[in-house]
């Protein structure tokens, strides 16, 4: 086991007594010379309320792009606007909007679709909260779009005035999956819950930079903090979600988010908050009544998705661990868990996220029922990666069993993580619920918010823990050449950065060897009637024709388009008594295979006279 102790010592600050007493002097000249005081021109400052800062208008906020069970051909995304008649329009990504499309409307084929939903929320604050969703149908497979959400009011047609305030959200990007496997990224968050506001948007925001084309962000649970169902319980709910939407900016309107739900998503130990199927309408392909209906217990958050070769499973470990005990949650969750892993339209990749970890990082917590009902079946049908939050430390390990005899840093099987993005923090515990239940924790850590990037390929997953500043953490990569998502994989731990090109253990690409011109060069000196003189003889032996130029201390001789099989040579006076032995260049110019190329021979010559 690793563990990674982080000490820091504060930064020197310039002093900066003369820029402030100048810019107080500034401001007491400024107030001065209108004729007022400080306290007269500004009232005391106070927090400004909740109730208003977040309040609901008719203009869309809250903007998040959900998948659908087809992401390659449909897209699926959400918004909170005060609209009676919402909407959305898509298009093919232009090169441009604006005036281009003012002046050639016929060229944007864009659709409108009308909202395929409306949920609402009363959040407690004086006004409701109306999430709308809407459904993009018969896209083109790994394509950009432009997309935008608003209402019947007439969106933007003037670039500036007053006619050109409407309703309608700014026109934004996303690209749809690939039918198949192909290269893309994902990150995933541990736990935001706590200092939403203030210690999260730059972990969101340094992960999407690291991961600027990311797909999917994946968020484990305890998306944020409070619980209950009074209304003031209600009222600082709606304030958090605020805050995590803000923390998100605009990644969430430019890539899918998949969440599962954690505790403090419920309300009480059986009932999800009313916010979380409003806000997140995933798709209802989780386990189903006796009449094919979904089970209301678990709709929207027991689900999966198919994206670009993988298969992201999201269970709801709160009927489990919560308590009471949803016997009858339980048992779908666990048939339709080992239903979706023997599914055999079953992607290459499988990636698994719940809340409570079956193997608890801290304190004596003990998911004993996640480890019970779940960890077999990952076992058995080949998971390759379990995301998990709630301990708010970080953690990562495999079964004993799946470690490999020969070599300490390798596993195969099933890589089980834990993680926090927000400020809230725990201690570390002694690894015992691990090693207790036959498993090998490899890393530790606390004090510390991360996110974790994941790169998917053919054959491997990338996987690299960063702190909020971007620095590497912890990584490891999945090696599954086969096929199939039961083909043999080798997990390596990383020691070294992966981004940086500097990991040993990352298979290095071979470097192309520099092309080459074949042109021998020989040098020499010879004393004719009393001088002193170099003499250079090239041939070309390549295939292509060359240009050379020889250069020697005593001047120098161009030759152009010399062909293959040709000799050129130069016999340059020195117009010395003497020669001290030297050397000289030649640089040789060509094409090979369509580029140009250029190398530089030297041959060296004695001493003469």
């Amino acid at each position: 086991m690793t563990a990674h102790p982080l000490s820091g010592s504060p930064v020197p600050r310039r002093p900066r007594g003369r820029v402030a007493l100048a810019f107080a002097v500034a401001v007491c000249a400024t107030i001065g010379s209108v004729g007022l005081t400080a306290s007269a021109a500004f009232a005391a400052d106070t927090p400004y309320p909740a109730a208003q800062r977040y309040a609901i208008t008719p203009v869309p906020d809250r903007i998040t792009l959900i998948p659908t069970e087809d992401p390659a051909t449909s897209q699926r995304v959400t918004w909170r606007a005060d609209s009676a008649t919402p909407r959305a329009q898509i298009v093919e990504a232009p090169a441009a909007f604006g005036d281009v499309q003012r002046s050639n409307a016929a060229a944007y084929d864009v659709i409108e679709v009308e909202a395929a939903f409306t949920e609402e929320v009363d959040p407690k604050t004086g006004y409701v909260n109306r999430y709308h969703t809407a459904e993009f149908t018969g896209l083109k497979p790994n394509t950009r779009y432009s997309y935008r959400v608003g209402d019947a009011t007439q969106p933007v047609t003037s670039g500036s005035g007053a006619s050109s305030i409407n309703n309608w959200s700014p026109w934004m990007d996303f690209t749809t999956a690939a039918d198949g496997l192909e290269p893309y990224s994902f990150i995933y968050f541990g736990d935001a819950q706590n200092y939403i506001d203030s210690a999260v948007p730059r972990v969101f925001q340094q992960a999407v930079k690291d991961r600027p084309d990311a797909r999917i962000l994946l968020h484990a649970g305890d998306l944020m903090n409070q619980t209950g169902t009074t209304d003031s319980s209600l009222r600082i709910q709606e304030k958090e979600w605020a805050e995590w939407y803000a923390a998100a900016g605009y990644s969430n309107q430019q890539r899918n988010v998949i969440a599962t739900p954690g505790n403090h998503e419920y309300n009480s130990s059986t009932s999800i908050s009313p916010f979380w199927k409003p806000q997140f309408p995933f798709p209802s392909n989780g386990p189903a009544l006796a009449d094919g209906t979904p089970m209301p217990e678990v709709e929207r958050s027991a689900y999966y998705v198919d994206y670009q070769g993988v298969r992201y499973i999201s269970l709801d470990s709160s009927p489990l661990q919560n308590g009471p005990v949803q016997e009858h949650v339980r048992a779908a969750q666990k048939e339709w868990l080992e239903q979706v892993l023997t599914d055999p339209e079953r992607p290459k990749w499988t990636v698994v996220t719940y809340h409570h970890p079956a193997f608890a990082g801290t304190g004596t917590r003990n998911n004993s029922l996640v480890r019970a009902d779940w960890t077999p079946l990952f076992d058995k049908y080949g998971v390759d990666l379990v995301l998990q939050g709630h301990d708010h430390v970080y953690n990562r390990g495999n079964l004993i069993t799946d470690d490999d005899p020969n070599d300490p840093t390798k596993s195969h099987g099933t890589v089980y993580s834990i993680s926090v993005s927000g400020g809230k923090m725990y201690s570390l515990n002694q690894g015992q619920n691990w090693t207790n239940n036959g498993a090998n924790l490899r890393v530790n850590g606390q004090n510390i918010q991360l996110y974790q990037l994941i790169d998917v390929s053919e054959g491997s997953l990338l996987y690299q823990a960063r702190l909020a500043t971007g620095e590497f953490y912890d990584g490891y990569r999945v090696d599954k050449p086969g096929n199939g998502w039961n083909s043999p994989k080798i997990v390596t731990d990383l020691t070294d950065d992966p981004d940086t090109g500097n990991n040993p253990q990352q298979p290095e690409e071979p470097e192309e060897p520099a092309k080459d011109l074949n042109v021998s060069v020989n040098a020499s000196t010879r004393v004719m009637a009393g001088m002193q003189y170099v003499s250079v003889a090239t041939v070309n032996n390549d295939t292509v024709a060359v240009d050379m130029v020889i250069e020697t201390p005593y001047g120098s001789k161009s030759f152009t388009a010399v062909q293959p099989g040709r000799a050129a040579n130069v016999l340059l006076n020195s117009r010395q008594t003497s020669i001290p032995a030297g050397e000289v260049k030649v640089r040789v110019t060509g094409v090979v295979d369509g580029e140009s190329v250029e190398v530089e021979k030297t041959a060296g010559y004695p001493a003469v006279g």
